[in-house]
C-alpha cells in the first residue's frame, strides 16, 4: 500500500476517534457548543448543520478532510531524518491545523465561531492533540511493520 493511501487511511480513522469524543463532548457532557461537522457545514452551507443529512454531509466533508490532513502528515513524517516522537510531531501537526481552521473562520466571519466560550476551544483543542497524537503513532507503528523506520536511528 502507497503511503498516499495509508495517510488516508490513518487520517480518517483517527479524526473518526477524534469526532466521536467531540460528539460526546457537544450531546452528553455539553463541553462544547460547536462540533467539527459545523466548522465544515459553515464553510459548504453557510450556516451550522441543521438537519440530520446535513450533518451526516458535514461529518462526512470533514472526516475526508482529515484523511487529507493524514496524507500531508505521512509524507511530512517520512521526510523528516528522524522517525523518533512522531507522537508528538503529531500533536503540533493536528494544533497547527486546529488554528488553521479558528484562523480561516474568524478572517472569514464564519458565524460558528462567533459565540464561542473558552470550554469549546479547550476541549477542541485537546481533541485536536489526541487526533495527532494517535495519528503520529499509528503513522510510526505503521511504518516499523513494514520496515520503514529502523530500530537503529540515533537522534542527532
Amino acid at each position: 500500500m502507497d503511503r498516499f493511501t495509508r495517510g488516508f487511511i490513518l487520517g480518517f480513522a483517527t479524526s473518526a476517534s477524534k469526532d466521536i469524543l467531540n460528539l460526546l463532548n457537544y450531546h452528553v457532557f455539553h463541553l462544547t457548543k460547536v462540533r467539527f461537522a459545523d466548522f465544515m457545514a459553515n464553510i459548504v452551507l453557510g450556516h451550522k448543520a441543521n438537519t440530520l443529512l446535513e450533518l451526516v454531509v458535514c461529518q462526512i466533508l470533514e472526516l475526508g478532510y482529515e484523511g487529507i490532513m493524514g496524507v500531508v502528515f505521512i509524507y511530512f513524517a517520512y521526510r523528516t531524518r528522524h522517525k523518533q516522537n512522531l507522537w508528538f510531531k503529531g500533536i503540533v501537526f493536528s494544533e497547527c491545523i486546529y488554528a488553521l481552521n479558528y484562523a480561516v473562520a474568524s478572517l472569514f466571519k464564519l458565524p460558528v465561531i462567533q459565540d464561542v466560550d473558552i470550554k469549546t476551544v479547550l476541549s477542541q483543542s485537546l481533541n485536536s492533540a489526541l487526533w495527532g497524537a494517535i495519528l503520529g503513532l499509528l503513522t510510526y507503528w505503521w511504518g516499523k511493520k513494514l520496515g520503514d523506520f529502523e530500530d537503529t536511528e540515533q537522534p542527532a
